[in-house]
């Protein structure tokens, strides 16, 4: 999938970097939801966080600027919401281990364990806002519907979302998602 043409810096369009190794003057950077689970997630994945640790370690101690799409965000708090809240309601018996949480506003909304859950939300947003230097941003009202309808037949929405963000900021994509390390035109750094 083809994107429009961007030029960021001095840095051909389409570069695939792997850390360490990205040009000293990169800094704009866009998170993939996987990323924020990664470092930021109920449950963080350890052996990912290892992996992404650096880069992300990097980018918050340069300030350098990190865009997040505002779907993007929302995505990373509805994934926090349901893990958090499985995990609780199978810690008190309220859901079998070999269940799936389903949100359910009308149950959910006035149950304790999710009054929990937002004030880890609130505490885990808090992290993140004093840690990067984040700008929140959305494409969507810039993107063509033919273009939207054409790119999610390569790609989930969300990552087209996020591939125009990286576009439109001249950004790089700190991701280890296939769809968009694929993705012509756009600038990603995936750990090793």
């Amino acid at each position: 999938m083809q994107l429009r043409a961007t030029q960021y810096l001095n840095i051909k369009n389409n570069m695939k970097f792997t850390w360490p190794n990205i040009p000293a003057d990169c800094n704009r950077f866009v998170f993939d939801t996987n990323v924020l689970i990664y470092m930021h997630g109920f449950i963080p994945n350890e052996r990912m966080a290892r992996k992404y640790g650096p880069i992300v370690e990097h980018i918050a101690s340069s300030r350098a600027n990190v865009y997040i799409d505002k779907v993007v965000l929302g995505e990373f708090i509805n994934r926090y919401i349901n893990a958090s809240m499985e995990y609780k309601l199978k810690q008190n018996g309220s859901l079998n281990s070999d269940e799936k949480f389903k949100f359910n506003k009308q149950i959910h909304r006035d149950c304790l364990q999710y009054k929990e859950v937002l004030k880890e939300i609130n505490v885990i947003l808090h992290q993140i806002q004093s840690t990067y230097n984040l700008q929140l941003c959305s494409t969507i009202f810039s993107i063509n519907a033919d273009i939207i309808t054409d790119s999610i037949a390569h790609m989930e929405f969300n990552d087209f979302l996020i591939a125009n963000v990286a576009e439109a900021e001249h950004a790089i994509i700190v991701t280890n998602d296939k769809d968009l390390t694929g993705c012509q035109n756009i600038n990603t750094l995936t750990a090793k």
